[in-house]
Protein backbone atom coordinates (compact mmCIF):
# COMPACT_ATOMS: atom_id res chain seq x y z
CA UNK A 1 0.00 0.00 0.00
CA UNK A 2 1.79 3.65 -1.26
CA UNK A 3 1.63 6.19 0.96
CA UNK A 4 -0.34 9.38 -0.27
CA UNK A 5 1.52 12.16 -1.24
CA UNK A 6 0.98 15.31 0.75
CA UNK A 7 0.84 18.45 -1.91
CA UNK A 8 1.23 22.25 -0.75
CA UNK A 9 -0.77 24.40 -2.37
CA UNK A 10 1.13 26.77 -4.98
CA UNK A 11 1.15 30.05 -2.76
CA UNK A 12 2.95 28.01 0.31
CA UNK A 13 6.27 27.44 -1.97
CA UNK A 14 9.38 29.85 -2.82
CA UNK A 15 8.49 31.22 -6.03
CA UNK A 16 12.33 30.93 -7.17
CA UNK A 17 13.49 27.99 -5.58
CA UNK A 18 10.45 26.21 -5.23
CA UNK A 19 10.91 25.03 -1.85
CA UNK A 20 8.20 25.00 0.80
CA UNK A 21 7.73 27.97 3.18
CA UNK A 22 8.03 26.31 6.22
CA UNK A 23 11.68 24.33 5.14
CA UNK A 24 12.84 27.88 4.12
CA UNK A 25 11.74 29.15 7.70
CA UNK A 26 13.26 26.78 9.56
CA UNK A 27 16.80 26.76 7.45
CA UNK A 28 17.03 31.16 8.73
CA UNK A 29 15.22 29.90 12.43
CA UNK A 30 17.62 28.76 15.66
CA UNK A 31 15.04 25.97 15.81
CA UNK A 32 13.48 23.80 13.19
CA UNK A 33 9.82 24.55 13.96
CA UNK A 34 10.37 28.14 15.19
CA UNK A 35 8.34 28.90 12.42
CA UNK A 36 5.13 26.93 12.83
CA UNK A 37 2.49 28.08 14.98
CA UNK A 38 2.87 26.45 18.59
CA UNK A 39 -0.48 24.75 18.59
CA UNK A 40 0.99 22.44 16.52
CA UNK A 41 3.51 21.20 18.94
CA UNK A 42 1.66 21.05 22.70
CA UNK A 43 4.80 21.49 25.28
CA UNK A 44 2.94 18.67 27.23
CA UNK A 45 1.77 15.71 26.28
CA UNK A 46 -1.98 15.41 27.31
CA UNK A 47 -2.59 13.04 29.93
CA UNK A 48 -3.28 8.96 29.99
CA UNK A 49 -7.16 9.02 30.18
CA UNK A 50 -7.01 5.33 31.96
CA UNK A 51 -5.80 5.60 35.52
CA UNK A 52 -5.92 2.06 36.14
CA UNK A 53 -4.61 -1.32 35.01
CA UNK A 54 -5.70 -3.74 32.56
CA UNK A 55 -6.35 -7.06 34.12
CA UNK A 56 -3.92 -8.22 31.57
CA UNK A 57 -1.21 -5.83 32.65
CA UNK A 58 -1.76 -6.56 36.11
CA UNK A 59 -0.71 -10.46 35.48
CA UNK A 60 1.73 -8.99 33.46
CA UNK A 61 2.96 -6.46 36.65
CA UNK A 62 2.91 -9.79 38.94
CA UNK A 63 5.09 -11.85 36.82
CA UNK A 64 8.20 -9.57 36.01
CA UNK A 65 7.63 -9.23 40.14
CA UNK A 66 8.26 -12.89 40.70
CA UNK A 67 4.44 -11.71 42.69
CA UNK A 68 6.64 -10.15 44.96
CA UNK A 69 6.16 -6.34 46.34
CA UNK A 70 8.62 -3.84 44.57
CA UNK A 71 9.17 -2.53 47.84
CA UNK A 72 10.06 -4.57 50.34
CA UNK A 73 10.45 -7.88 47.93
CA UNK A 74 8.01 -9.83 50.53
CA UNK A 75 5.31 -12.37 48.88
CA UNK A 76 2.22 -10.47 47.68
CA UNK A 77 -1.13 -11.57 49.66
CA UNK A 78 -3.61 -11.69 46.68
CA UNK A 79 -6.40 -10.01 48.43
CA UNK A 80 -3.46 -6.82 49.34
CA UNK A 81 -2.45 -6.32 46.27
CA UNK A 82 -2.19 -2.58 45.12
CA UNK A 83 -0.30 -1.59 41.79
CA UNK A 84 0.98 1.81 41.33
CA UNK A 85 2.76 4.30 38.99
CA UNK A 86 6.22 4.30 39.16
CA UNK A 87 5.76 7.76 37.91
CA UNK A 88 2.66 9.18 38.87
CA UNK A 89 -0.36 9.55 36.53
CA UNK A 90 -0.68 13.08 38.20
CA UNK A 91 2.12 14.27 36.98
CA UNK A 92 1.82 12.75 33.68
CA UNK A 93 2.72 8.89 34.36
CA UNK A 94 1.26 6.11 31.61
CA UNK A 95 -0.82 3.87 32.45
CA UNK A 96 1.62 0.90 30.75
CA UNK A 97 3.22 -1.97 32.10
CA UNK A 98 7.08 -0.46 32.23
CA UNK A 99 5.77 2.66 34.62
CA UNK A 100 3.72 0.38 36.77
CA UNK A 101 4.62 -1.75 40.04
CA UNK A 102 2.75 -4.02 42.60
CA UNK A 103 3.28 -3.67 46.03
CA UNK A 104 1.68 -4.53 49.33
CA UNK A 105 -0.86 -2.54 51.34
CA UNK A 106 1.92 -1.22 53.91
CA UNK A 107 4.55 0.21 50.91
CA UNK A 108 1.61 1.49 49.15
CA UNK A 109 0.85 3.77 52.14
CA UNK A 110 4.66 4.77 52.75
CA UNK A 111 5.42 5.55 49.06
CA UNK A 112 2.10 7.78 48.30
CA UNK A 113 2.69 9.54 51.77
CA UNK A 114 6.45 10.29 50.37
CA UNK A 115 5.12 11.76 46.90
CA UNK A 116 2.53 13.52 48.89
CA UNK A 117 5.79 15.14 51.29
CA UNK A 118 7.26 16.21 47.82
CA UNK A 119 4.24 17.69 46.19
CA UNK A 120 4.13 19.97 49.11
CA UNK A 121 8.15 20.47 49.64
CA UNK A 122 8.48 21.78 46.02
CA UNK A 123 5.30 24.56 46.51
CA UNK A 124 7.94 25.57 49.65
CA UNK A 125 4.91 26.58 51.98
CA UNK A 126 6.05 27.32 55.41
CA UNK A 127 4.91 24.51 58.10
CA UNK A 128 2.83 27.44 60.14
CA UNK A 129 3.12 30.59 58.00
CA UNK A 130 -0.16 31.64 58.50
CA UNK A 131 0.12 31.73 62.39
CA UNK A 132 2.63 34.20 62.58
CA UNK A 133 1.78 38.07 62.53
CA UNK A 134 5.04 40.16 60.66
Amino acid sequence: MEKPKIRLKPSLYYSSLNLPLIYLFSIMSKSPFASLPPSLFPSQPKRDTRRSFTSSQKKQILYQQDNKCARCHEKLDPSAIQFDHKKPWSSGGRTITVNGRALCSKCHDIISHEERLKKTDKKNIPLYAHSFAP
